[in-house]
């Protein structure tokens, strides 16, 4: 048995808790074994690439044996697209393109294979589409395709050469881009977007070292297996040329004669070439003990850089030569058993002498032989593929071993004379040399960056794979694809495929095929005994395609639960049989080919079997290329290139913000003042001379004051209350609609009243809540907003808190188009009366743009000049003193710290929020022991520390005066006073003010408003010679989303103005920087806010480094005090701004251009002028032609961009919202919910029905005799009941060692107490990997609901399984498992994935799969019950139908609400058949489970919970109706998991099925009475009242949000047809009597206690989010009214 380092690690963790070995001993092996694994060798898996001429793995090694060189130029279709795409002809200047290795194609692209969106493909770059595509295709060469990756710990790290992009991107070629090319563009996704498709937790890393990238990469693969960061990766490298005219930037290394001659005489440059490549990587010996293919072995990669050389480009031989001697030590190999090294090779005569050089002397460290080791290199027939020329090299080297020869370096024909290969240890191989499998074989590869860094790895070749264990037998091979075109294609491969291995292991192909591959909609399935079976049937099936058959089942549509479990019993007696059942195995097939998986990995379980290379899933090849513009251009493609000189050349825009007198205006006249008004006022003068103006000129007049007192009153038009509490709001807003008195215009007042110490409250945080709540009571009028600050621009020397308005106003324009926004600032010194005319003048009669400021008698409106920046009185010079920047390790931050150390020779002080270890253990730390962010911080600082002046970082908290104080005077005592300070830190959002609540902007806020304020006294008593403020263009543009960031920068710049007041004799200045390209918040944020594309689009160039960093001593020199630094004026930014449409996805929604893809669903046509609309929308946004009304959202390619931006063409003609996308994933589910919604109209109308139904007594329906019959037969049961009372004494039950699944979970943490609590077993918890860690997530989860004591005391009871319940073996080691199946004797399972939305797909594995992996579990080794947590969700909905759901029932036909509880309903039946098969095995159904009943604690998503939605919903509204109503089940979560584990403790209870939950629904009243308590009552009103207030409220009113909550997860309008389905609890009911366990006392108790909690934890003042999202019917689980009165 092969034993892998995982398996001794969990082996001596296990023995030390158990205490065969001392805990201190068990830590030092530990550390020594993993030291070594370090070292381990890694396996190559999996394989694939594209290079020039060459589309997979197999044709480039054809050309590379065959000695072909592929560098040409341009291919025509290539050509023609670029033409196309510029609008140029060939016989244009700019129609010449370089010679160079290309890609056959780069424009194709399948779309629908990754569920990606026509509209996205097309604006994603080409590079991001053809790595995807190859990495899933080695992924399948590996073996790992479809559920085999998805959810895995898989690393994705990728060389990727960014010099392409700066040339000629693709992005230029995408008209109008929106957020989807944004994302489409971003280098960081190259990486990112693997892992969230096929969801890998591993990192995700893209690396740019030009030429070496793509072995730096696997150098970092090889470092995250080595550190357990993944258990699988990915190492790749893309280079891809859009454009490539004549000649580049580096003709110096360039080829003059079209052909690379690497260490030939003629030698003279290199070609480029475009590739892309993925290898697979493990470590070896998990991949031997995974039956894993292995290429080769990767015994170590080592970097190194060249340092200071005669050039930034030149090579080093020195460092060359260490970099290859490093890795040979690394891999602990004998160098003189070499047998060939791949050179970098580029062929240029320098070049080519420096690394033969460096080889020779790396050799001669070790060995005197000569003439032995074999010489070569791809780039003379691919050309030089710069990041993925690595890639290339490994490659080459890899399938030379695979097929036992060393292929021809092409174009040698005569050796340099300068290099000497006679007197070397190498030889060049210019011809096909044999190197024979059964021979050892040592390789290296090197790859060396004009970046300066090096790389060197060292293959060996693979070691002896033995056979599997199982022989051939009877086997089953499933093959699928998703789309039926492509049967072709897919049959033919596997005929090729064995027709070149006939000697291949049926065995291990069947296996590789069905756990390796995704399975689609189209399928077959061929139950074979021999390969000869194998090739007969495929041959078949062929023929079948050729005479026009259209291979594969229609997939089920009716009774897929029953098929499930059927397909689980049959998956169980085949492998019982010994896998000889036929029949069986038939029938397996069969019920694959109708569309119903298995868990193979399960039906192999026990079966050892090894992964071939198997032919890959064939993809259906769209062109995907961003069209001509027709936007007249000049000359073409010329003035693109005109354009990108012009900007490359450019300087940067500088421009200053200032004051310039306006027109005064005339005080208003009565008749301009007509109208409603409402102010919001404050308690001084002004406001009393704003209303009063208003009232003497007969305009209605609503007056608002604000308070903290947490209190509401009005009447009469005037109104107090608190903007703290967003509740008072709502009813204001429900107040002003209920009079009449929507207002026609608003002033804003309450900025007037905000204390000087509070900053976010006031004004910020309560600007943000009236914006909502004007928005809310406008509804879809208009009107003008003026919001009056005084201070805001740090006129009078002092920072005013109303400097944050002005940021927040300029971006409230541009949220809220329905308000004309004015802002307006004011001297309070001005009389009263002066004040409030000109506050009124400007609300009705301002026409300059806002803001506007009064100083005196003068009118001021902000401008902002271009000005040339100067030396100026005031300025100061950088000089080599001692410098202070705060957020100094960011991108900007460093290279401005590299600027002050290097050029100016200074001091620096670093600040930052990351702390990070003793300097002592910097040369140990890395990604893998300290995290991406703690790796990069310390590598800065090493880098900044080569110079010789003091450089130190010291992690701080900004805001903390104390602190701070501390650190600059113990850094004074030692380096001396602090000259200039730069204040760098912020924290970049992109949140709309819609979605900001109280207190969340304060991360936002606080760097910049309170970090300033600290710093103004740290240093005001200091002789600081300048302090320089790093704002943002955003504070004076305010695009959408950058509410809080705009408001951070504003407060930066008024306080620059008051400080240059305050402190005369100190430089203080703030710059508005346009975005800093690819560093700073910029890298960190370019896609944060989907909702700001025409932000994104303003700032799409910004400034180079080089740009901004050139422009800190002339700033600091010149006399502005604010000063923009930008890529445009100002002018020019805030037209595209003001121009644009904000589409998310970019250009419109004009006509579909791509047709249908294939998909799971039939294509369905429009039925309804709904339908019909909708799909033309939907059409529309994805572009797609013919989406049918049951076609998937989220197999069109939807996602969160999609979803904004379909919501937004929606909302033309529906009330929508973006989850409800989610909840209704289909146009024939939207269109219902939509029609089912009405509108409030046609929701009056169904509510009266509903309240009459109601009044009428509708709800209690006595049944029918089929009722009449089901509840006699119950009935019968539950007397049986009485019988375990005598038997109660005396079958106790005592487990022994128990294993609990999803203790991390709300309900599982407490079963996991209660265990603990009332057992003396000792307890075993399967806690999945990941996060911050299993024993932290598993110590958090139970110290947030009971003490830290209790779990320390509990602890040495409490053993840690890391692993995965869906996983074969709970994904834990043989042994580990054997052993623990050895000794449990009880499983306790409550995992699951809890969620209304989402994917069959996302279930299926944590509430299924983990089950079937819990029955195989119980079967293996000794005996154990099986206890199991389900939901009532499982008896769904039976519309229309008489039925009752009892304990004993399973499958009545009912209708699944959603994924969760179809996927709940699916373990069930896999229990019941292993419960009549003989498990034991106990059920227990949990409604609605609450908080504590104790405190009433809950779970942190708490606005996810529908019960306490609906409950926070009767909370808001302003009245509740009368008479006993009653929707609602709950059960405190401890006296669920008591009783729960109460049955747990009788044998008799055992096997069988339990309903946790009241046996009577709490109602209104008792809601009522808890609200009473609270100070909250509510009057009453009656059925038909109520349901007229639900009905006006539905729409446009501040408390919708809380109406569609309550109406949509209540049921209301639904209950009168759902009503006659009900649960039933008799018999637990009864059982629990006998334990002593009511279940129905103290429900008013529970229901205070429930709503005391949400009332403290804020929930129930909390501003509501869209309705949650419920699959269709869209119903919570827990929610099936049925006696409801």
């Amino acid at each position: 048995m092969t034993i892998s380092t995982k398996d001794i690690n969990a082996f001596l963790l296990q023995a030390a808790r158990d205490g065969v070995i001392d805990r201190g001993m068990g830590a030092a092996i530990l550390k020594q074994v993993n030291a070594k694994r370090r070292r381990t060798d890694i396996a190559i898996v999996g394989l694939e690439c594209a290079f020039s001429q060459a589309t997979t793995k197999e044709q480039f090694w054809a050309n590379l044996v065959q000695g072909r060189t592929s560098i040409r130029t341009m291919p025509r279709a290539r050509a023609n697209d670029v033409e196309d795409s510029l609008g140029i002809t060939r016989s244009d200047e700019h129609a010449h393109y370089s010679a160079m290795g290309y890609l056959p194609q780069i424009a194709e692209f399948d779309a629908s294979f990754f569920r990606i969106s026509p509209k996205e493909a097309l604006v994603i770059d080409p590079k991001q589409r053809l790595f995807l595509q190859v990495l899933y295709r080695a992924f399948e060469d590996a073996g790992y395709g479809g559920a085999a990756l998805t959810g895995t710990k898989t690393g994705v790290y990728v060389g990727v050469d960014h010099l392409n992009d700066t040339e000629f991107p693709y992005k230029a070629l995408v008209k109008e881009p929106g957020m989807l090319a944004q994302t489409g563009a971003m280098p960081g996704l190259m990486a990112g977007r693997p892992s969230y498709l096929f969801d890998l937790s591993g990192p995700a890393v893209v690396f740019d070292t030009a030429c070496s990238s793509s072995l730096v990469a696997l150098h970092a693969a090889c470092e995250g297996l080595y550190a357990g960061e993944c258990d699988m990766a990915v190492a790749g490298g893309v280079n891809v040329s859009i454009y490539t005219r004549g000649g580049t930037n580096f003709q110096s290394v360039e080829s003059g004669g079209g052909a690379v001659r690497t260490f030939d005489r003629r030698a003279s440059g290199t070609n480029w070439g475009e590739g892309v490549a993925a290898m697979v990587l493990k470590r070896l010996d998990d991949a031997i003990s995974d039956g894993d293919h292995v290429y080769a072995v990767v015994k170590a990669v080592a970097l190194n850089n060249d340092g200071a050389t005669n050039g930034v480009t030149a090579p080093s031989s020195e460092a060359q030569e260490r970099v290859i001697v490093q890795a040979w030590k690394d891999a602990d190999i004998d160098p003189g058993q070499l047998s060939y090294l791949e050179a970098h090779g580029t062929g240029t005569t320098v070049g080519d002498r420096i690394e033969m050089r460096a080889l020779t002397n790396a050799f001669e460290r070790f060995t005197t032989k000569r003439q032995f080791c074999g010489l070569g290199t791809a780039k003379p027939n691919i050309g030089h593929a710069v990041a993925a020329s690595g890639m290339a090299g490994l490659f080459k080297v890899v399938m030379a071993m695979e097929h036992g020869t060393l292929p021809p370096s092409v174009n040698f024909e005569e050796p340099n004379p300068e290099i000497g290969f006679a007197n070397s240890p190498m030889f060049m191989v210019d011809s096909p040399l044999p190197w024979p499998k059964d021979t050892a074989r040592l390789a290296g590869v090197s790859s060396f960056g004009f970046s300066g860094t090096n790389s060197h790895a060292v293959l060996a070749s693979p070691p002896p794979q033995t056979s599997p264990s199982v022989g051939d037998g009877l086997e089953v091979l499933t093959l699928s694809t998703h789309a039926r075109t492509l049967w072709p294609a897919l049959l033919d491969a596997y005929l090729e495929h064995l027709q070149a291995h006939p000697d291949s292991s049926l065995a291990d192909l069947c296996y590789t095929a069905n756990t390796g591959r995704r399975h689609s909609k189209w399928r077959v399935a061929l139950t074979v005994a021999t390969v000869e079976d194998l090739v007969a049937g495929l041959t078949d099936l062929r023929a079948q395609v050729a005479a026009g058959a259209d291979l594969g089942a229609e997939p089920r549509t009716e009774g897929r639960n029953e098929a499930f479990a059927e397909m689980s019993a049959a998956v169980d007696r085949y492998r019982q049989s010994g896998r000889t059942d036929r029949a069986t195995l038939e029938r397996v097939a069969e019920l694959y080919r109708t569309g119903i998986d298995t868990d193979w990995r399960t039906f192999y379980s026990g079966s050892p079997r090894k992964r071939l290379a198997l032919p890959g899933s064939p993809l259906l090849p769209t062109r995907f290329w961003a069209e001509h513009s027709d936007q007249p251009t000049p000359t073409g493609a010329a003035s693109l290139w005109q354009q990108t000189g012009r900007a490359q050349a450019a300087r940067p825009v500088t421009s200053t913000t200032d004051w310039a007198l306006a027109d005064a205006l005339v005080a208003p006249t009565p008749e301009l003042l007509a109208g409603s008004w409402l102010v919001l006022r404050d308690a001084g003068p002004t406001g009393d001379r704003v209303t009063a103006y208003l009232n003497d000129a007969g305009a209605r007049v609503v007056e608002v004051t604000a308070n903290d007192r947490g209190e509401y009153v009005g009447g009469d038009d005037r109104y107090t209350l608190d903007p703290d509490r967003p509740q008072d709001l709502d009813l204001l807003v429900e107040d002003l609609k209920r009079t009449e008195a929507v207002p026609t215009h608003v002033v804003y007042l309450w900025s007037l009243d905000a204390p000087d110490g509070d900053l976010r409250n006031r004004p910020f945080d309560t600007l943000v809540a009236m914006m909502r709540a004007v928005s809310g009571l406008l509804g879809g009028q208009t009107s003008a907003l003026t919001i009056v600050t005084s201070g805001a621009f740090g006129f009078d020397g002092q920072p005013s808190p109303s400097a944050l308005v002005a940021g927040a106003a300029i971006v409230a324009a541009h949220e809220y188009p329905k308000l004309a926004i004015r802002h307006v600032d004011t001297d309070l010194d001005a009389e009263a009366a002066t004040l409030a005319a000109r506050i009124l003048a400007e609300a009705i009669g301002g026409s300059e743009p806002s803001p506007i400021a009064y100083r005196g008698d003068a009118r001021l409106t902000r401008r902002h000049r271009s000005v040339e920046i100067a030396d100026g009185s005031g300025g100061c010079a950088l000089r080599s003193g001692v410098y202070l920047l705060t957020g100094g390790l960011g991108g900007i931050g460093e290279a401005l710290a590299e600027h002050l150390l290097s050029t100016h020779h200074a001091s620096v002080v670093l600040t930052g929020r990351t702390a990070l270890p003793n300097e002592t253990e910097w040369p140990t730390v890395s990604v893998a022991t300290h995290g991406t962010e703690v790796a990069a911080r310390i590598a800065t600082m090493v880098a900044l520390r080569r110079h010789e002046v003091p450089v130190e970082y010291h992690a701080v908290d900004l805001t903390d005066l104390t602190a701070m104080s501390a650190l600059i005077d113990d850094v004074e005592v030692r380096l001396g006073p602090i000259t200039g300070v730069f204040h760098l830190a912020g924290v970049a959002s992109g949140r709309m003010i819609h979605f900001l609540t109280p207190g969340t902007s304060a991360p936002v806020l606080e760097p910049k408003v309170d970090g300033t304020l600290v710093l103004d006294q740290v240093f005001a008593d200091r002789d600081v010679e300048f302090v320089m403020l790093f704002s943002s263009v955003l504070a004076i543009l305010g695009p959408t989303g950058s509410s809080e960031y705009a408001a951070a920068c504003s407060f930066e710049d008024a306080y620059a103005r008051a400080a240059r007041i305050r402190y005369p004799q100190r430089r203080t200045l703030s710059v508005n920087w346009d975005r800093w390209a690819h560093v700073g918040m910029a890298a960190r944020s370019e896609a944060q806010a989907p909702q700001g594309t025409a932000a994104a689009r303003m700032m799409a160039d910004g400034l180079t480094l080089e740009d901004g960093i050139g422009l800190i001593d002339p700033l600091l020199r010149s006399a502005l005090v604010n000063v923009a630094v930008t890529s445009q004026s100002i002018d020019e930014m805030r037209a595209v701004l003001e121009g644009s449409d904000d589409a998310v996805l970019g250009e419109g929604h004009g006509e579909p251009k791509f047709d249908r893809p294939e998909l799971s669903a039939d294509f369905v046509a429009p039925r309804t002028d709904v339908e019909a609309n909708m799909a033309a929308m939907w059409e529309g946004v994805f572009s797609i032609r013919g989406i049918g009304v049951n076609d998937s959202f989220y197999e069109l390619g939807g996602d969160s961009l999609h979803a904004i931006s379909l919501t937004s063409v929606l909302n033309q003609a529906y009330p929508v919202e973006v989850t409800d996308l989610y909840a209704y994933p289909t146009i024939a589910e939207l269109a219902a919910y939509v029609g089912g919604m009405g509108g409030s109209a046609d929701l009056r109308e169904q509510l009266q029905e509903v309240g009459r139904w109601f009044i009428d007594g509708g709800w209690r329906r006595e049944g029918n005799a089929h009722i009449a019959e089901r509840r006699d037969a119950y009935a019968a049961h539950v007397p049986l009941a009485s019988t375990l009372g005598a038997a109660l004494d005396t079958d106790a039950v005592t487990y022994r060692e128990v294993l609990v699944l999803g203790a991390t979970g709300f309900v599982g943490v407490h079963l996991l107490h209660e265990v603990l609590q009332e057992t003396t077993a000792s307890v075993h918890v399967l806690v999945r990997p990941g996060g911050a860690g299993p024993a932290e997530r598993l110590r958090a989860a139970y110290t947030r609901f009971f003490s830290d004591d209790d779990f320390r005391w509990h602890q040495p009871r409490i053993h840690l399984l890391v692993g995965d319940a869906a996983q074969p073996h709970f994904g834990l080691a043989e042994q580990d498992y054997e052993g623990l199946a050895g000794r449990i004797d009880c499983v306790l399972n409550s995992a699951g994935k809890v969620d209304h939305v989402g994917r069959r797909d996302d279930f299926v594995g944590p509430n299924v799969s983990a089950v079937r992996q819990i029955l195989e579990f119980a079967a293996t080794g000794i005996a154990k019950d099986i206890h199991h947590v389900s939901t009532r969700g499982v008896m769904g909905l039976m519309p229309g139908n008489d039925e009752i759901f009892t304990e004993f029932d399973d499958n009545l036909g009912q209708q699944p609400v959603n994924a969760y509880t179809d996927t709940k309903l699916e373990a069930e039946l896999l229990l019941h058949e292993a419960r009549r098969a003989g498990q034991v095995v106990t059920i227990y159904r949990l409604n609605a489970i609450t908080g504590d009943s104790g405190d009433g604690t809950f779970q942190e998503n708490i606005d996810q919970n529908a019960f306490y939605l609906q409950m926070r919903a009767l909370y808001r509204f302003a009245c509740l109706p009368q008479g006993d109503l009653r929707l609602w089940d709950f059960t405190p979560v401890d006296a669920a998991c008591r009783r729960l584990v109460a049955l747990m403790g009788h044998r008799s209870l055992h096997g069988q099925t339990y309903h946790l939950l009241r046996s009577t629904k709490v109602g209104v009243p008792e809601f009522a009475a808890a609200f009473a308590a609270i100070g909250q009552e509510k009057p009453l009103v009656t059925v038909a009242e109520f349901m007229d207030y639900l009905a006006e409220n539905y729409d446009g009113s501040p408390i919708t949000p809380f109406v569609r909550e309550f109406v949509l997860h209540s049921k209301l309008v639904e209950i009168p047809q759902l009503a006659g389905y009900d649960i039933v609890t008799d018999w637990t009911r009864a059982v629990l009597e006998h334990l002593g366990m009511p279940f129905d006392e103290d429900v008013d108790r529970d229901v205070l206690t429930t709503v005391r909690y949400a009332r403290d934890s804020g929930f129930l003042d909390a501003v509501a989010r869209p309705p949650a999202a419920i699959a269709n019917p869209p119903a919570p689980d827990f929610l099936t009214p049925a006696g409801v009165l």
